[in-house]
């Protein structure tokens, strides 16, 4: 820049003008300066008052989720009201215990565990998903999101945790009981003998219908073989084992026939259905369908001994009877056509196509095959199942029985069809719910037990036999008062009356196991309906650490209360009614108050300078349930003002919170305003006084620049840009020739056309005027606005030659409002132009030399009178 001033034509008067220009320069760049220590000075100061704002939030509990804040050993420091609303406790309950050993369900204390190590090793955010115990022994799934906490030494300091509760475990558990009370009702009232048996061969469970059937009650069929039950034929054992045999290697058995001879000495024969039992793809037993078919049987021979008895019984059968020759029904009884869903006419008309297509296509080579095979001779069973096609189009499942018949002297197969669709629904529905009834029994972390109305255990879980130290077998062998404390023996009575009364009860007792360690524990018992009687069903949940903390945190508790009291920032509780229900310390202190109880007794209608600023406060935490950061203007006890920053929750009536005495930052603001307000004008009046120097130089172009800034403001405006582009567009285009001082002021006002290199000189004035402005930090791109307001969008302008978009968007507006008022203005070495002839002029050079959006808004500015230049 020194160059270029030395090497400049002019006189000593143009010297003095830059002396004066740099002088201002550097006076503007001193203001700034302290200008920009002073906002530092308030961002330290702000930095500070926010550190202290969220250390002091953390005291608010009014968060939607699980709010935890544990010390790197695992400690409570401070739980949120919605966690311990949700779980029932109070704030001693939980401070300064072991988070997992309080909260946590024993299965999932070692997750827990795990996530907390990572978070104090790897000093990560880490998340994991554990169940959480309420006071009552309510489970909650939350899904954590732990984060550690470091100190400026990269030390932990502590570790908060945001948790959301995903619990779904009710809704599942009615539905499971739900299921579980119908399989019951399915498996008891099934006609048919349903059998359940282990892999060696033992029954374990069976229904009522199996009773009828064998003529044994269940105490003599529980656990027995079946060979000790049934007498089979010799002959038919090493059939049925391999059968059997087959069936633990997962393939389908058939359904067979079996004659069996009954406890009271008389001949059945039963139709048997068998499959596997499996739990998680784990064979468990294998579950045996029986039907006694000895009457069905004792029908059919009757049928072939006479044709007549045949026809009518067929007629009136309950069961679907048809006959097929050449691939044609050639007989069908109404019990058929029910099933079908056809007339007996339209059935005797189907065409071979037709009668195929009754049989569902995955069963249709089953069927038809089968059928082709029995005529052929082969010894195919009689018996299969498989899915037939109704006249709807809906499927049934359907139990056939074959055999070949001589019809009309010529051989045909004969068909008895039974639907057994709804037999099918209810056997899945039983396995179904068996497996939810088994898996969350068993798997369930309470111990539960079943025992009849006298006391006998009838069914236990896997946690009952491990807390107590029995196996199931020792368990069920005893009743409920062999694991109940000897203090409390004397109350079962009372309780099992009360039980009786009421159906459902709580209470808190202690558990003996097999080698004498007592166990506190939560009992949920209700009366139930168990194989058809009434029994007890009783939820134990171990309570005994519960119990061992209660009395600790009773001290937690008291040093909590400590801390709020002795709080650095004011914490209160008061009514709607404006009463003060509790004020700390620095509260009383920051109103000028003698003592909290002093405070109390004046309320808080005394704080406030305008009621309406109250009945404000009141309507916000009333409609969201909480504030953060609400300022008001308040007022001490000696009626000083006093400006301060809230933060509070209502529950009910009662309204608590935190006060932070902001009086300083707000005045500090407003200074802060007022300075930024100066150095904008001083930078104004600074830019005006470099324009009156250019164009005390030039009289010709006197105001040009002024005009120049009111069209590019204008056109800016309606381009909506920002306030802040505004103010540095509106310095820039002030003082865009300012790099003209550098020509000599001959050149300037010569009325004749300049020489080339006149003319080169004035191209200079671009880059003059960067070099002046760049070393002034304004905080617009004041400089670069000046470097580029001759550039053009093909690139023809100067002094760097760029294009498009490349040129800053304040610069393409300037270069439109600079041409457009030189145009139309008088110089020395031309007449001006009329306003539209220089319209048509930029209007023809859109998108060549000067922006179009530009170009656009400048004319519509002009052809609808919005805008025109003050040449006063």
């Amino acid at each position: 820049m020194g160059t270029i001033f030395e090497n400049a034509p002019g006189s000593d008067w143009a010297n003095k003008s830059k002396k004066e220009l740099i002088e201002t320069i550097n006076e503007l760049q001193h203001t700034l300066d302290e200008l920009k220590e002073l906002s530092t000075q308030q961002q330290n100061t702000e930095q500070a008052l926010q550190q202290e704002i969220d250390f002091t939030m953390k005291l608010i509990h009014s968060a939607p989720t699980f709010f935890l804040t544990l010390t790197p050993e695992g400690s409570t420091l401070m739980m949120n009201d919605t966690m311990l609303h949700t779980l029932g406790y109070t704030t001693s309950d939980v401070v300064g215990h072991d988070c997992v050993e309080l909260l946590i369900a024993p299965e999932d204390a070692r997750i827990a565990t795990e996530g907390l190590s990572l978070l104090t090793t790897e000093k990560t955010p880490h998340t994991f998903t554990v169940q959480v115990l309420s006071k009552k022994g309510k489970r909650h799934l939350v899904e954590w999101h732990c984060t550690p906490v470091l100190d400026l030494n990269n030390t932990l300091e502590y570790i908060f945790g945001i948790g959301i509760d995903i619990t779904e475990r009710q809704v599942a558990a009615q539905a499971l009981s739900e299921s579980v009370g119908r399989y019951h009702d399915l498996f008891e009232n099934s006609p048919d003998s349903i059998t359940l048996v282990t892999m060696d061969g033992r029954i374990s469970n069976c229904n009522h219908a199996t009773e009828e059937l064998i003529g044994y009650t269940k105490d003599e069929i529980a656990g027995k073989h079946f060979n000790e039950l049934l007498t089979i034929d010799s002959s038919l054992i090493d059939d049925l084992m391999e059968k059997h045999k087959h069936l633990k290697h997962g393939d389908t058995i058939p359904v067979y026939e079996l004659p069996i001879i009954r406890k009271d000495g008389t001949h059945r024969t039963i139709e048997v259905s068998t499959s596997l039992l499996q739990q998680d793809k784990t064979i468990t037993g294998i579950q045996i369908i029986s039907r006694d078919i000895t009457d069905r049987k004792e029908y059919e021979h009757r049928l072939r001994e006479s044709e007549q008895k045949y026809r009518s019984l067929i007629e009136h059968s309950l069961q679907g009877i048809l006959i097929v020759q050449n691939r044609l029904i050639v007989f069908a009884n109404n019990a058929f056509a029910r099933i079908c869903g056809y007339s007996l006419d339209e059935l005797l008309a189907f065409t071979p196509e037709q009668v195929r297509d009754l049989v569902h296509p995955d069963y249709q080579s089953l069927v038809w095959g089968r059928l082709q095979a029995r005529l052929a001779g082969e010894n195919v069973p009689e018996q299969y199942e498989f899915l037939g096609v109704h006249k709807d189009g809906t499927h049934r499942w359907l139990e056939m029985f074959a055999h070949v018949v001589d019809f009309k002297d010529s051989p045909a197969v004969q068909g008895v069809l039974i639907d057994i669709t709804k037999r099918k629904q209810a056997a899945l529905i039983r396995i179904q719910a068996e497996e939810k009834f088994r898996s969350i029994f068993d798997c369930a972390n309470d111990a539960i037990f079943i025992h009849d109305m006298d006391g006998k255990f009838l069914e236990v879980n896997k946690t009952a036999c491990d807390r107590l130290g029995y196996s199931k077998e020792e368990l069920l062998a005893m009743g409920h008062t062999d694991i109940h404390s000897a203090d409390f023996k004397q109350f079962l009575p009372q309780r099992i009356k009360e039980l009786e009364q009421e159906g459902q009860m709580f209470f808190e007792t202690a558990h003996l196991s097999k080698n004498g360690t007592e166990t506190s524990v939560e009992l949920s018992s209700r009366i139930i309906q168990f194989a058809g009687k009434p029994a007890i069903l009783s939820v134990a949940r171990d309570i005994t650490e519960r119990k061992r903390m209660q009395q600790s945190l009773l001290e937690s508790e008291r040093k909590y209360r400590s801390l709020v009291d002795n709080a650095l920032v004011g914490i209160y509780k008061s009514s709607l009614d404006g009463k003060i229900l509790y004020a700390n310390d620095a509260l009383a202190a920051m109103f000028e108050f003698d003592s909290p109880s002093d405070m109390v007794r004046h309320g808080i209608l005394t704080l406030y300078k305008n009621e309406g600023d109250r009945a404000r406060f009141l309507d916000v935490i009333q409609q969201s349930g909480l504030v953060k950061y609400f300022e008001l203007g308040l007022q001490t006890k000696h009626h000083r003002p006093l400006h301060v920053m809230v933060s509070a929750h209502i529950e009910g009536d009662i309204v608590s919170g935190m006060i932070m005495d902001i009086t300083d930052r707000k005045r500090m603001e407003e200074e802060l305003k007022s300075n930024v307000d100066k150095l904008k004008q001083l930078m104004q009046n600074t830019v005006d006084s470099m324009a009156t120097i250019l164009e005390t130089r030039d009289p010709y172009t006197a105001g040009h620049q002024q005009r120049v800034a009111q069209l590019a403001n204008a056109i800016a405006r309606s381009l909506n840009l920002s306030e802040d582009q505004l103010l540095g567009l509106n310095m820039a285009a002030v003082i865009h020739d300012i790099g003209k001082i550098y020509v000599p002021a001959e050149i300037l006002t010569r009325p004749s056309t300049l020489t080339d290199s006149e003319f080169a000189l004035i191209k200079t004035h671009p880059k003059v005027g960067y070099e002046i402005l760049k070393r002034v930090e304004f905080p617009w791109p004041v400089a670069t606005i000046v470097l580029q307001h001759h550039e053009r969008i093909n690139g023809s302008g100067y002094p760097q030659g760029l294009k498009g978009k490349s040129i800053i968007l304040e610069a393409r507006i300037l270069a439109v409002a600079d041409v457009v008022e030189a145009m139309s203005s008088h110089r020395p070495y031309r007449p001006a132009k009329t306003m539209e002839e220089t319209l048509t002029e930029i209007e023809t050079n859109k998108d060549v030399l000067y922006d179009t959006l530009a170009v656009e808004t400048c004319l519509k500015l002009f052809r609808t009178r919005s805008f025109s230049f003050n040449k006063e």
